[in-house]
């Protein structure tokens, strides 16, 4: 409820229309809105009801638990000031404070007392007003909860999604950067290769590796790409050159020698990694950036660091003549820490070459099963790169991508990642199951009734079969409503939609639409069952419910149609059970209807009559015209003793309707 303005605007128009004064509170930001009306009025209202009491109940509505509405007692009868609490799952609550001046509670003379300007109801309006605020707000807060629940889904799967972006990102460019290692060429061709690589993945300024000179006083440049900071420099200017890694951050706290390298070298931030041959640093390799906001994160830092276990391989190749073990060595260092699981397989001989603890970890129920083998060499085959796969024994989503590589013996191998994208996946359920289910019972909700309903019947026309829809509505429910209160209410509502689930046949095809209103759907082989479920859900209503330490007995009303015979569309195959629900009313409630053309036209007429007189009490009711009867005592004299109303109503398209 964060827009405070459009509170107060529908706040002072449903005042203004119910003839009440209101202000709007929560615990997290005080008074969201000031009462309506203007000043002079509400401190003319305040004097009659007493700023201690008004105090008293704010202290009051921050204390109370259990209930949801209090009334704070006042001297004057005609004076009701309360405080309407509307929570949603404790998260989400707001507090209404509610005053109102009852007309019939006051004399002529308490009537003349009152300012010029206040605002008065009735009793009966007044309680109609708190019901319908209540629901009103009680909808308010579920979709704001529902909001805030879905943007903080939304944003989580964003920052999962850019994160995996990034990392498959980085994996594909220190693949390609392996791919140096199979290479034939200078060291400097193929260091200047890895390092263009890391540059651009990152998007840094520059990188370089230097080495000491033969004179062993000064370091030169011999592979850069990017920006080159200097040729040749006097070991003495140079702070890192120890044989240990650095890491600077843009915003980090450096010693000085540190800080005057980089500032004469204009750079912001930097990692510089050793390059060690028989352990002994024979050169660094350096990366940098000229940006303020260069901050390294954990996966920065280990893509630059497997670059330059690459370079330090191939420079320990070129060193001991294509020594396929220390590739090899220097290969598994980087699979190792890359962050995701990762296994290397020979198609042709269905062998697994190479698999890393990460991926071993993400397989651990499939290993301890002895099923590696039969899993990985059914999925490999796959022709496509990129899937999303759920694996049944690690009850996890994978997000997999395979790519063709040469391994480093020369065969040509698959090359397999897999990412855990298990909660991105149940993030996205989450979404769903809140776009389709009620949030109070956990049933479908009337959109995912009608998404079905329409394929249902689809299913029936293209199959030549048929299938049912049973249109259920409570008996009185208002009265447990009003009588114990909505959140006993809503116990029975969650405790009814339980136990339609449990009705053998139905199981998945109940559906709460609102209010008091149910919708079961039968398909299939269960329509010959029909009279059998009918009973099992009559069955359900026959004990009584045991609701705030007594028991209740609550009947339901229901109506039957058939799809596609009775209708082959949504709309009306809802509209023809409604009709038959409407006749089992009708006809005493606890009963159940079946859908028939006679008493279609029966409740068209109904519906039309409705229709009708609610737009002549919208004109001003010229269509109704009131006859009075007289009624003569011809015993006593001929006096007129009484007289007999009676109403007609003569309708320009319907003719004349005489009251009954």
């Amino acid at each position: 409820m964060s827009d405070s303005k459009l509170l107060k605007k529908i706040q002072d128009y449903f005042c203004m229309v119910n003839g009440i004064y209101l202000s709007c509170l929560t615990k997290k930001d005080g008074v969201m809105t000031e009462v309506c009306q203007c000043n002079d009025k509400w401190k003319s209202m305040l004097t009659f009801i007493g700023e201690e009491k008004y105090e008293k109940l704010i202290l009051r509505l921050s204390d109370c638990r259990v209930e949801n509405l209090i009334d704070e007692p006042l001297d004057k009868d005609y004076i009701r000031l309360y405080g309407l609490i509307v929570r949603v799952d404790n998260t989400h609550d707001i507090y209404w404070i509610i005053a109102a001046v009852i007309d019939e509670q006051m004399s002529n003379d308490e009537r003349n007392l009152l300012p010029d300007g206040i605002i008065i109801t009735s009793e009966a309006r007044l309680n109609r007003t708190i019901e319908f605020l209540e629901t009103m707000t009680r909808q308010l807060l579920i979709t704001k909860r529902d909001e805030d629940a879905a943007n903080e889904a939304l944003s989580l799967i964003r920052k999962s999604d850019e994160e995996i972006k990034k990392q498959f990102h980085m994996l594909e460019a220190i693949n390609s950067v392996i791919k140096l290692l199979e290479m034939d060429g200078s060291f400097t061709d193929m260091a200047q290769k890895a390092l263009e690589s890391a540059v651009t993945t990152i998007k840094l300024t520059g990188a370089f590796i230097i080495r000491k000179n033969v004179d062993g006083m000064h370091l030169d440049v011999i592979v850069s790409y990017g920006r080159k900071p200097f040729d040749t420099i006097s070991i003495t200017e140079v702070p890192f050159f120890t044989g240990k890694p650095y890491i600077i951050s843009s915003d980090s706290v450096m010693p000085e020698k540190f800080r005057l390298f980089m500032e004469k070298q204009a750079m912001r931030a930097a990692i510089f990694q050793p390059v060690n041959i028989d352990n002994r640093t024979q050169m660094y390799v350096c990366f940098f950036d000229e940006k303020d906001d260069r901050s390294w994160e954990k996966y920065d830092v280990k893509f630059l660091n497997d670059t330059k276990r690459v370079i330090q391989s191939i420079l320990t190749k070129k060193i001991t003549t294509n020594s396929l073990a220390g590739s090899y060595a220097s290969l598994e260092a980087i699979l190792e820490n890359s962050g995701c699981g990762i296994y290397v397989a020979d198609m042709s001989k269905s062998e697994i070459l190479y698999m890393n603890n990460y991926c071993k970890q993400l397989l651990s129920n499939i290993i301890e099963q002895n099923k590696l083998e039969k899993y990985i060499f059914s999925h490999t085959a796959e022709s496509r790169s990129f899937t999303e796969v759920y694996v049944t024994e690690e009850d996890k989503w994978f997000d997999i991508h395979r790519t063709g590589i040469a391994w480093v013996d020369g065969r040509k191998v698959q090359l397999v990642t897999m990412y855990d994208i298990t909660q991105k996946k149940r993030y996205q359920q989450r979404i769903e199951n809140q776009a389709n289910n009620d949030f109070l019972t956990g049933l479908y909700n009337r959109m995912r009734c009608e998404q079905d309903l329409a394929k249902f019947i689809d299913d029936s026309v293209k199959n030549d079969t048929r299938g049912a829809m049973i249109y259920i509505d409570l008996d009185d429910f208002k009265h447990i409503n009003d009588g114990l209160g909505h959140q006993y209410g809503d116990v029975l509502l969650k405790a009814i939609s339980h136990s339609l689930t449990q009705v053998k046949g139905i199981e998945n095809h109940c559906y709460r639409m609102g209010g008091d209103e149910f919708i079961v759907i039968v398909t299939g082989s269960s329509v010959d069952r029909l009279e059998s479920i009918i009973n099992d859900i009559q069955q359900i209503f026959v004990r009584p419910w045991f609701l705030k330490g007594e028991d209740y007995y609550c009947t339901i009303s229901a109506g039957v149609a058939f799809f596609p015979t009775d209708a082959s569309t949504v709309e009306d195959v809802i509209r023809r059970a409604d009709i038959a629900l409407f006749n089992a009313k009708k006809e005493g409630k606890n009963r159940i209807e079946f859908y028939n053309e006679g008493i279609d036209g029966t409740s068209t007429k109904r519906l039309d009559l409705e229709k009708y007189m609610r737009k002549a009490t919208m004109n001003e009711c010229d269509e109704f015209t009131v006859y009075f009867q007289p009624i003569i005592n011809v015993k006593g004299g001929g006096c007129l003793c009484r007289c007999r109303g009676s109403c007609q109503m003569e309708f320009s398209n319907h003719g004349l309707y005489k009251s009954g």
